[in-house]
């Protein structure tokens, strides 16, 4: 049974380094080539909040404030945790994105947890398989719509403020409309990549109006 559970849960993980591969995959071959993926985990900004003697509506409010990096309400909220386990981790989350050096500040502040050793082993296997390059982190990536249960990640084209493809893993969402399973996935946000490829995209540049007859 455990090898079963295992096997399981190595066949559940190669998946979702695919889907994010795919993801790569999905932007190229909509003809963007100055973009990339940014990765996350749920689970490390909830093993942060639950170190916190703090109400939920506050969690709230915390992870609206670190989603949307509004370092000065952060701040303003955290400052009567000061000296709870996770105050530093979590005030200098907004500020966890980049290359791979973000994991090593996030384990210097948090300690090694499962979220981080297993965005590691993530960013190897992609590297490995070529997407390094592609491939950042951001920690503050907490989602204010929280069903998502282990990595997320968003892409983002050079040039443009909004991400154009968002995405994660969400086990226990199917399983509320009735069959449980597991479950990794993204969408394009289709007009956002539109407005990428304007350049090469005809334009209307001359109306001509005329009457019946």
């Amino acid at each position: 049974f455990e090898k079963q559970v295992r096997d399981s849960m190595i066949y559940a993980d190669r998946k979702r380094k695919k889907t994010i591969a795919m993801a790569v995959d999905a932007l190229r071959s909509c003809g963007m080539s100055r973009f990339h993926i940014e990765v996350g985990h749920a689970d490390f900004f909830r093993s942060l909040a639950e170190q916190m003697s703090m109400p939920e509506d506050e969690v709230e409010q915390m992870r609206a404030c670190i989603e949307g990096k509004n370092y000065a309400l952060l701040n303003d909220l955290l400052e009567p945790y000061k000296g709870q386990d996770a105050y530093a981790a979590l005030k200098r989350l907004p500020y966890l994105f980049g290359g791979v050096e973000v994991l090593d500040e996030a384990e210097e502040l948090a300690g090694s947890c499962d979220s981080l050793e297993y965005l590691r082993q993530l960013y190897s296997e992609l590297a490995a398989a070529g997407y390094g390059a592609l491939v950042r982190f951001d920690l503050g990536l907490v989602h204010q719509i929280d069903y998502y249960t282990g990595v997320v990640f968003r892409g983002y084209v050079e040039g443009v403020g909004s991400p154009v493809l968002s995405g994660g893993r969400y086990d226990h969402l199917v399983e509320r409309f009735g069959r449980p399973a597991e479950a990794t996935g993204f969408a394009v946000d289709v007009d956002a990549v539109g407005s990428c490829l304007s350049a090469s995209v005809p334009k209307l540049e001359i109306v001509v109006h005329y009457e019946q007859g």
